[in-house]
């Protein structure tokens, strides 16, 4: 491979045996002669060392070697380079050798050569910045000359990687009692660049100490702004918004800085756009939002240095008096919900959701963001009737339903369905057989309105039943959801719970699923075993004999509890629990009597010995309307009870 330069690449042994092109550049990657050797095995094939041919740059991205060739300051580089044998080490110059060797740190700064051809360093103070970087830091910025000088901010040209060539570069010293512990270039077209290998710290990080209040920025220009306000303990995070708090576990002290912040109150001035406002939640986060409050700026300014350079230091300062206290973790105040209170103090409570059932809608009404128990002993029908139940809220309310029934199959749900909504039996011919067409109804109206969570036997854990929830929430919109029964779920091995412990959490859990994400929840839990009543009689089930922990009663909004009188054809559901006042009251009951062909409950009437007086079937509605089925027309499905 051939390439024709003007520098003699050899005198500074830059090989070029192993170099490798840049596609579209006048340069090439090569093995670096100074550290090459030294790096690991699993190293050996990288080529670390960046050679510009168009205007002589060398940079090695390991060690951090950087100059410009046939300068007046690397001629001692070629006078010193001893030629030697394949395992020699060229030495570095002693002008770019790495300084402050008690803290081993590599220098940046680099020096220029003025028009005399004489040595210069490039570094200028406050005192000295040129004209452009004068304008730059005192017009454009607003900041105070006397803040400069005692931050120690430098102005020097130094080649930068991205745009590859020399920028004019503002330089930030990062100081921590007295040392300096690394340094960071910005240009002026903000390029940055940090000594390679230094230890990030904050900006300012000694104006901490003996501080009551620290202000943390998003940047150095902003930091400086504050301290042009007249503020003195403020610092900058390490690597702008983008960049972690992982720059608070310091190697070696991993709580360095949580005793450097303890018993201190910080105003965090993060930008005002997203970056700004993540960086300000995480340091809230670690910093403990008790002890933060959060620095608002104007609109149309994003950060302090904008309200510096657009409205002034008096600004400024009012943005610091005025910030508001951090939002503390799941504590709400009346100002975040206000709102919705004046709203329903105005407008009123919402009645809740009716059945169509007469003798259940006078005693309790259904509102969404609940949960809603359901007992009863072993085939008395609690999921038959609240398979009823929620297709009677869905039709009337155009609620969506989400089923978890691993006792059923689809099938043969699926056919339940379709029965209780057409009135008529699942089949296509006989007495009471459903139409062609009201079978094709029922489906279209499925299609859009319910939804089955289908889960192996083995991974129905409550984590995963609730994400599958959770996508139908999102995905499909839907307002109900069944699970039926609770003894399916998985319980999962946990030695700091017993097992009333585990079933109280999985229960609580459901609750707060179904308040989070405004659903009404209707679970099913199968009591213990009830003994008897001296007259052999069962007794009724009650809330409190669910199996397991009495959390069930007390953490549901609602509870049902369903018995079955064979005898007298009568099933009575007993409501032994409504949470909110405005949706009804405990203690109270009504009988239903089961049509065994479409699987409805129909209201009815009965003695005190428990005989039916009359069947309501003024009560056996259900029905399609044309909004449900996008413009078919309205449907009545089972009036009355098939012939």
């Amino acid at each position: 491979m051939n390439y024709f330069s003007k520098f003699d690449l050899q005198s500074y042994g830059i090989s070029m045996v192993d170099a490798k092109p840049i596609p579209g550049q006048n340069a090439f990657r090569t093995f670096c002669p100074t550290c090459h050797r030294q790096r690991k095995r699993e190293h050996q094939k990288e080529r670390e060392l960046y050679v510009n041919l168009d205007n002589g740059s060398v940079y090695c991205h390991n060690c951090g070697m950087r100059y410009r060739m046939d300068t007046i300051e690397y001629q001692e580089y070629q006078h010193n380079r001893q030629v030697q044998s394949a395992n020699c080490t060229p030495q570095l110059p002693t002008s770019v050798q790495r300084q402050n060797a008690s803290t081993n740190l590599k220098k940046i700064v680099m020096k220029t050569v003025d028009a005399q051809g004489n040595t210069v360093a490039a570094a200028k103070d406050a005192d000295h910045y040129s004209e452009e970087m004068a304008d730059y830091l005192f017009h454009q910025r607003k900041l105070s000359k006397e803040v400069l000088q005692q931050m120690q901010v430098m102005e020097m040209k130094h080649w930068m990687p991205k745009s590859e060539k020399e920028e004019d570069c503002v330089v930030f010293r990062f100081i921590e009692k007295g040392r300096v512990v690394n340094e960071k270039l910005r240009s002026l077209d903000k390029q940055f660049l940090s000594i390679p290998g230094a230890e990030t710290i904050p900006y300012n990080l000694d104006s901490c100490t003996g501080a009551e209040t620290i202000i943390i920025t998003e940047g150095e220009i902003d930091a400086l702004s504050f301290l042009t306000a007249g503020f003195t303990a403020v610092i900058s995070i390490p690597n702008g918004a983008s960049g972690s708090i992982a720059w608070m576990q310091r190697a070696g002290d991993n709580h360095y800085y949580d005793a450097l912040f303890e018993g201190k109150n910080f105003l965090i001035a993060t930008d005002m756009d997203e970056p700004g406002v993540k960086a300000a939640e995480e340091l809230a986060k670690r910093l403990g939002p008790a002890n933060c409050s959060r620095v608002h700026f104007p609109e149309g300014c994003k950060d302090a240095n904008d309200v510096l350079v657009k409205l002034g230091v008096e600004q400024l300062k009012r943005c610091v008096q005025e910030a508001s206290p951090f939002p503390l973790p799941d504590v709400v105040e009346l100002a975040d919900f206000q709102e919705q209170l004046d709203e329903l103090f105005t407008k009123g409570p919402q009645p809740g959701a009716l059945t169509g059932w007469s003798n259940l809608d006078s005693k309790v009404r259904f509102a969404l963001g609940q949960l809603a128990l359901v007992t009863g002993r072993s085939n008395d029908g609690k999921s038959e009737w609240l398979d009823e139940l929620v297709l009677r809220l869905s039709l009337r309310n155009h609620w969506k339903i989400g089923y978890w029934s691993p006792e059923n199959t689809l099938y043969d749900h699926a056919t339940k369905i379709i029965e209780k909504i057409s009135g008529r039996a699942f089949r296509q011919q006989g007495k009471g057989a459903i139409t062609d067409e009201h079978y094709a109804l029922c489906k279209r109206w499925m299609n859009s309105h319910c939804y089955w969570i289908q889960i192996a036997f083995d991974q129905l854990r409550l984590q995963h039943i609730l994400e599958s929830a959770l996508a139908l929430v999102r995905a499909r919109g839907i307002q109900l959801l069944v699970l039926d029964p609770f003894n399916f779920i998985l319980k999962e091995n946990n030695a700091a719970l017993s097992e009333n412990a585990w079933d109280s959490q999985v229960v609580g859990t459901i609750r707060q699923f179904a308040v989070d994400n405004n659903l009404l929840v209707f679970l099913v839990a199968h009591p213990r075993k009830v003994e008897m009543q001296i007259d052999g009689r069962k007794r009724r089930i009650t809330m409190e004999d669910i199996s397991g922990t009495a959390d069930f009663g007390n953490k549901a909004d609602y509870c049902f509890c369903v018995d079955r009188d064979d005898e007298h054809h009568v099933v009575t559901i007993y409501v032994d629990k409504v949470r909110q006042k405005r949706l009804g009251s405990k203690g109270t009951s009504s009988t239903f009597n089961y049509d065994s062909l479409s699987g409805r409950y129909l209201p009815c009437t009965v003695d005190p010995q428990k005989k039916i007086l009359e069947v309501d079937q003024s009560q056996n509605k259900m029905w399609i309307t044309s909004f449900q089925l996008d413009g078919e027309p309205d449907i009545l499905f089972g009036s009355k009870l098939p012939d």
